[in-house]
Order: C-alpha cells, then sequence, then structure tokens
C-alpha cells in the first residue's frame, strides 16, 4: 500500500470513530463593555465563529476563537482566545462560554463575554 492510500486510509479510520459533534464549530455574537475612563465611552460588537474542538480530556472539549470587532470610532480591536470547557444544556446539547479583552487600540481596550451557540448532539439510529 502507497504511503498515500495507507494515509487516506487512517484518515477515515478516524472519521468513523469521530462522532458527528467532535467534529463542529459554534457561532457567537455580541457586545463588548464601554471602555475605560479617560476614553470617548464606545462600544463594539462582535461576531464569529469558533474553531474546531480541542480535546482536553474526560469527554470535554474547547475551542479557539479569533475575530475583529465591527468598527468604531475609526477603529477595531481583535478578540482571541479559548472557550471554556462544554456546558451540557437540557435536551443534549452544549454550549461554551468565555471572556476577555480586546486588543488594544487608540490607548484603550474593551472587557466582553460571549456564550456560544448551541451544538444539539444528534440522536443515535437503532437499527
Amino acid at each position: 500500500m502507497t504511503d498515500r492510500k495507507a494515509a487516506v486510509r487512517r484518515d477515515t479510520e478516524t472519521d468513523e470513530r469521530l462522532s458527528v459533534t467532535s467534529r463542529h464549530v459554534h457561532d457567537y455574537s455580541g457586545i463588548t463593555m464601554d471602555s475605560g475612563a479617560g476614553v470617548s465611552i464606545h462600544n463594539h460588537q462582535f461576531s464569529g465563529s469558533t474553531d474546531i474542538p480541542i480535546m482536553v480530556g474526560d469527554g470535554k472539549h474547547v475551542h479557539r476563537y479569533n475575530n475583529n470587532t465591527t468598527v468604531d470610532r475609526n477603529h477595531i480591536h481583535v478578540m482571541e482566545g479559548t472557550t471554556g470547557v462544554n456546558i451540557d444544556i437540557s435536551g443534549g446539547g452544549h454550549i461554551h462560554v468565555a471572556k476577555g479583552s480586546t486588543s488594544a487600540k487608540m490607548d484603550h481596550t474593551h472587557d466582553y463575554e460571549l456564550s456560544t451557540s448551541i451544538v444539539i448532539k444528534p440522536k443515535r439510529k437503532k437499527y
């Protein structure tokens, strides 16, 4: 078997072992908190999608995120970080939460908090 065929076979076997929910992303959106004292008070909107999951053990995972805010007062900020672990919700799905501070622009930052969209676990078919 060629190296390429072996790699494809390994990928296929791995994909079959992974559940649909293990290859998922979440959407998120929100508004930053007001800028600090000494700065013209304003905030920015943000939205994005997380990267695929990073397994952290015990069936838990986190996601990386990275996005720009909207423009306000002629500038934007960068938001990036890692969500907290998955939080199960009733109905079989889960969400993630994260908080942090944006990059500094024009001598200020903004704090933010976000929660992701819900990912619902698919029901297993009975054969």
